[in-house]
């Protein structure tokens, strides 16, 4: 026998509870609820079951509306509802009533402003975040400056970090539900908090951003025929297409993703022109492996 306290606490649908209860006839295990004076040994009394879970089910979703409801106004009264805290805020008490709000974090509002201007002054984003690891600022998810949802001890910066960051609405001071700007009647953002970025920066922040990512894009689609099949033969790490001088070469990354993940070098960064790689196959999966010439000259 399984008991539990109430039909709602066994399942959240009707769709789940016809199936639990399918589940264990097959098995012959019997269903009992502690506050329902239900028989769900007879056909009447599984019935009157399936009628209870469609209301419990429609209560839930009833809830849940209002939850959500309620956590929207108090967004657009500029209130905190929880989740995670956004890079460059911090918790504060509610000046004007009860509640939470989110103030600005003078550290970390200095820390974007200095991102953002060596973005602007054509900086890399992976000598940023080297930058950032080595001056052993935490990360936005460093459990430091998180105290809920996922969470890291290490206080690693990387360039995918630094995108999402400085691609994040919320330095305008607009408030996002669901990944989505909430938007006031005249379809305008929302912004109800204190913006760390003027709408000018901004604008010029994403134009340099977007500069810098559609021309890997155009180069991909048109000169990386061999990307995901050449690999490096030192260490066996894939090898990408770039553009030097106005030629097309492969380069191995293996150094580069050793150098981020602080371990040990073992390819010394292997480049060679895209008219000298040739391929040979490996493996059972058929995966190939390119060798130019001086990576042949180097492994004998």
């Amino acid at each position: 026998m399984i008991v539990f306290f109430k039909i709602d606490r066994l399942a959240r649908s009707t769709v789940d509870f016809a199936e639990i209860m399918k589940v264990t006839q097959a098995e012959s295990v019997a269903l009992a609820s502690a506050s329902e004076p239900l028989d769900l040994t007879s056909s009447m009394g599984r019935a009157m079951a399936k009628v209870i879970a469609v209301f419990a089910e429609l209560e839930s979703d009833t809830i849940g509306m209002r939850v959500s409801s309620a956590h929207e106004h108090l967004r657009r009264e500029g209130r905190y509802t929880g989740g995670r805290v956004p890079y460059g805020y911090r918790v504060a008490p509610n000046p004007d009533g009860a509640g939470k709000v989110l103030e600005i974090n003078p550290e970390e509002a200095k820390t974007i402003h200095e991102i953002v201007e060596r973005v602007l002054n054509k900086d890399s984003l992976l000598k940023i975040a080297v930058d950032l690891t080595e001056s052993d600022k935490p990360s936005p998810g460093h459990s430091s400056r998180q105290t809920t949802g996922k969470r890291s001890d290490s206080k690693r910066w990387y360039p995918s970090t630094l995108r999402s960051l400085l691609g994040n609405p919320q330095l305008l001071g607009q408030v996002i539900e669901d990944g989505k700007p909430i938007l006031m009647t005249d379809g305008l953002p929302l912004v109800n908090r204190t913006p760390i970025l003027d709408m000018d920066t901004w604008q010029a922040l994403q134009d340099e951003l977007s500069r810098r990512a559609n021309p890997g894009d155009r180069r991909r689609e048109g000169t990386a025929l061999l990307r995901g099949i050449v690999y490096c033969a030192v260490c066996h790490n894939r090898m990408y297409t770039y553009v030097a001088k106005g030629r097309i070469r492969d380069r191995c990354i293996g150094r580069l993703k050793a150098r981020q993940a602080g371990t040990e070098l073992t390819c010394y960064g292997v480049s060679c022109p895209r008219s000298g790689a040739h391929r040979r196959s490996t493996g059972r999966h058929g995966r190939r492996q390119a060798r130019c010439g001086q990576v042949a000259a180097g492994q004998g």
